[in-house]
């Protein structure tokens, strides 16, 4: 057993014969569909590594030509629930910059002390990512992950690891769009404006009477 970076291909080793490959990273609990206007979120997993210490991650998401823009959110997971390592100091995220608008990539990793063993089902939660979509897009996203690197050990005769197949989210054009939510200043608007209205008719009523 030795200490290297396991990297995940994209290509299958077709000369490693009926050796499998394993898939590094997971991505999990993605939905089938999106409302346009809404979100949704989705969960990469990296499971079965001895002694992790540090991973990098690279991921984009794609809309089709000139799309109105997402926004995408990547935390570790809430309440550090079955992540890898003790806390999350070293957790960082960035967006990669691409000649073209679309698709949106971005790169994700962490680094521990100590090592970890991320088991399936256990600690190899590595990040929750939540996507805000425009209510004009009308478009599959796809997910894929484009490149992905584990600072773990490897046992001889391992196979190294594949990406995962992308995953399409098909929009759901017959949901209705959810209802925006009021900001603190509209609220305020709103507040005076009943005011406004109740004062007008107290006017009216002691003119009337």
């Amino acid at each position: 057993m030795r200490l290297m970076a396991v990297s995940a291909v994209a290509a299958v080793l077709a000369a490693a014969g009926p050796v499998r490959a394993d898939t590094l990273p997971l991505i999990v609990n993605a939905p089938a569909t999106y409302v346009p206007g809404g979100s949704f979120s989705f969960e990469l997993h990296a499971p079965g590594l001895i002694g992790l210490t540090s991973y990098n991650l690279t991921f984009q998401l794609e809309s089709g030509p000139n799309p109105p823009p997402l926004t995408v959110s990547v935390t570790p997971p809430p309440g550090l629930a079955n992540y890898p390592f003790p806390d999350a100091t070293h957790f960082s995220v960035g967006q990669l910059v691409t000649p073209i608008p679309s698709p949106f990539s971005l790169q994700l990793s962490d680094s521990a002390g100590g090592s970890a063993v991320a088991t399936v089902g256990g600690n190899d939660y590595l990040a929750l990512v939540t996507v805000t979509t425009a209510s004009t897009l009308t478009t599959p996203i796809t997910v894929t992950v484009t490149g992905a690197t584990f600072n773990a050990f490897h046992l001889p005769g391992e196979p190294l690891s594949t990406l995962p197949a992308p995953v399409t989210i098909e929009a759901d054009l017959s949901s209705p769009p959810p209802a925006p939510v009021p900001t603190p200043a509209a609220w305020l608007m709103f507040a005076v404006g009943t005011l406004g209205v109740v004062s007008a008719r107290n006017r009216f009523s002691r003119k009337d009477s």
